[in-house]
């Protein structure tokens, strides 16, 4: 996110390359300046203007040292920025994109723009700080279920953003049963057992589970299956063995159950993830499978522990001649320059969603990044 240009680009002639192009282009032409010689060329009062809030620019995003974890992006508090969805939205003036930051704590963020040609609107009696949400729709509504699954979508990835942390791995895990239940709730009583016999053996482990059906014309076809993420501290040796007898527990078996007897299989996955918050998008994708028919109080995933709120932030974006390409360019440009490679994975998108245009910056620790210091 580099700071406003406003005052600066009218020092400028009509015409000039900077007058014509984006934001983006004007911040580059004046970093071009500052690592030549302003001077060249004899004087120009209105390069030097924009040269010198161009070094402004640069002595924000240096003000700390490389490949150390910044926090949110220095610049953040060269801009209004609001604790609250409520106080941003009280401050809409013009036409721009609503920013939200998210800080977790494995040490990256994520962005969220919305853009917003009116004035956004905020629920009355929720004390003005947040979203105004109609009454929500049951599952046997498509579009109830759709936005149910896309909120439950966001928990999960925020919980894996907070828990998986660096001193931990990761590990994808698939749960099967021998003859698949068809009863999603007698598949939620398994998957808690489990997760009281994990808290037992290995109380450090943290693990969220999303449920599936089974695809094709088997003898499990249509009945449930779990995939599971696990967090545990990198130093703890996870025995795969165990895991078998305490999912066979959890089936109502004994655990010493072997060949043919075995009601189900726990099994680990062998693919690596560049971060935990791409592991965390390959569960949420199933989230999006079959999300319709979902009883009332029946959660779409379920976790062993609990996670400390996400740390957010707004404000407002002004928007770009070039558009959504050129704000999200911006964007990432910022981020990208506050969180470098190869320790941090930083990517972006844009989508056109009913609510709106929305843009998506996010910055993630890498394998790198956990296996440093």
């Amino acid at each position: 996110m580099l700071p406003a240009v406003e005052g600066v680009l009218e020092n400028f002639p009509d015409g000039t390359l900077v007058q014509k192009h984006s934001t983006t282009l004007a911040h580059v032409y004046a970093c071009q300046f500052t690592t030549e010689n302003p001077a060249a060329g004899g004087e120009n009062p209105s390069r030097d203007r924009y040269v010198a809030h161009a070094q402004g620019v640069m002595a924000a995003l240096g003000g700390l040292p490389l490949r150390q974890h910044r926090g949110p992006p220095t610049n953040l508090e060269r801009r209004q920025h609001y604790d609250s969805y409520g106080e941003a939205v009280r401050a809409y003036s013009v036409p721009s994109y609503l920013i939200s930051l998210k800080q977790y704590l494995d040490g990256g963020i994520k962005l969220v723009g919305l853009k917003q040609t009116e004035l956004p609107r905020v629920g009355t009696g929720c004390g003005g700080g947040e979203r105004e949400h109609k009454t929500p729709l049951p599952d046997s509504n498509s579009e109830g279920a759709r936005r149910a699954a896309s909120r439950a979508k966001i928990g999960l990835h925020d919980w894996v953003r907070q828990t998986a942390v660096k001193g931990t791995v990761v590990r994808l895990c698939t749960a099967t049963w021998r003859n698949a239940p068809w009863d999603r709730r007698e598949a939620q009583l398994a998957v808690a057992k489990m997760e009281r016999l994990l808290g037992r053996h290995y109380p450090g482990v943290r693990m969220v589970t999303v449920y599936e059906r089974h695809p094709g014309d088997g003898p499990n076809a249509n009945g449930w299956h779990v995939h599971a993420l696990l967090v545990a501290p990198r130093n703890l040796r996870l025995k795969y063995g165990l895991f078998h007898q305490l999912w066979y527990r959890a089936l109502g078996g004994t655990g010493k159950e072997r060949g043919a007897e075995t009601p189900g299989n726990w099994q680990f996955s062998d693919r690596v993830y560049k971060t935990p918050g791409e592991a965390a998008r390959y569960l949420m994708k199933y989230m999006m499978k079959g999300y319709e028919g979902r009883k009332w109080g029946e959660r779409r995933y379920s976790t062993t522990h609990g996670c400390p709120e996400v740390k957010r932030r707004y404000w407002w974006e002004p928007l770009s001649v070039g558009g959504a390409v050129d704000v999200e360019g911006r964007l990432r440009e910022e981020v990208a320059r506050q969180y470098p490679s190869p320790e941090w994975h930083v990517w972006s998108g844009r989508q056109l969603t009913q609510l709106g245009e929305v843009i998506v910056v996010s910055a993630e620790p890498t394998v790198e990044f956990f296996n440093s210091g």
